[in-house]
C-alpha cells in the first residue's frame, strides 16, 4: 500500500489494485504518516540544539516543543504544529530511544593533545649496562638529556632523556641492593636535613 501511495496513486486506486477497502488503505497511510512525523520528531530530539543555533547542550522539553512548532509545517509535518512540552514528554518516554535521558558532555579535542600526552608519559626502562647497551644507544640517539645519569639513594644509577617525539624515558640500572630501612635513612638525610 505504502509503495503505491509513494508512487502517487490515489487511495481508491490502491484499494482497487490490492482488492481491499478504502478505509483500510486510509488507516494504513495515516499510520505511516503519523509514524513518519514521530520518527522526524525523535530524529530531531537526537540532535544537539547547538547544531541548530541554540545555546543549550541538550534539549529542554520546552525548547524542543517550541522548535517543533516553529518548523513542523515547513518540514511537512503539520500534525506536530501544536506540540506542547507535555506531548514532548509523552512521545519521548513512549519511544525505545530516549535521547532526553542521555547525560553527556563532549569536549572539543585539544589540538595539542598529542604533545601534552607525550609530556605526561614517562617510560621507565631498567637496563643491565648504562650507555654500553646497544639498544639504549639507539633509544638515546637524538634524545635530549633531561636528568644526567647519577647514583640514587635507593640503589640505582638513573637518569632521563626526552626523545625527538617528546616522550620522556627514565633509564636506570641497579648498582646495589639497599634494605628498606637504609633507603628511608638515605631519603631523610638527603631531603629532610
Amino acid at each position: 500500500m505504502l509503495l503505491h501511495y509513494a508512487d502517487g496513486l490515489s487511495i481508491p486506486k490502491i484499494a482497487e489494485i490490492l482488492s481491499t477497502t478504502v478505509p483500510k488503505v486510509n488507516r494504513c497511510v495515516d499510520k505511516a504518516l503519523e509514524l513518519g512525523s514521530e520518527a522526524a520528531f525523535i530524529s530531531l530530539a537526537c540532535q544537539k540544539p547547538k547544531e541548530l543555533g541554540y545555546s543549550y547542550e541538550v534539549w529542554p522539553q520546552r525548547l524542543l516543543a517550541q522548535h517543533v512548532r516553529n518548523h513542523a509545517v515547513s518540514a511537512g509535518h503539520e500534525c506536530l504544529s501544536r506540540m506542547s512540552p507535555s506531548s514532548v514528554y509523552r512521545l519521548l518516554n513512549a519511544h525505545d530511544l530516549q535521547p532526553h535521558k542521555v547525560c553527556y558532555y563532549l569536549e572539543r579535542r585539544d589540538p595539542e593533545f598529542d604533545t601534552k600526552r607525550a609530556e605526561v608519559l614517562c617510560v621507565y626502562q631498567q637496563v643491565e649496562y648504562i650507555w654500553e647497551n646497544e639498544e639504549l644507544k639507539r633509544i638515546a640517539a637524538g634524545a635530549t638529556v633531561v636528568n644526567p645519569m647519577a647514583d640514587q639513594f635507593y640503589g640505582d644509577r638513573a637518569g632521563s632523556v626526552k626523545d625527538p617525539f617528546g616522550h620522556y624515558w627514565m633509564i636506570s640500572t641497579t648498582i646495589e641492593i639497599v634494605e628498606p630501612e637504609e633507603i628511608q635513612k638515605r631519603f631523610l638525610a638527603l631531603y629532610v636535613n
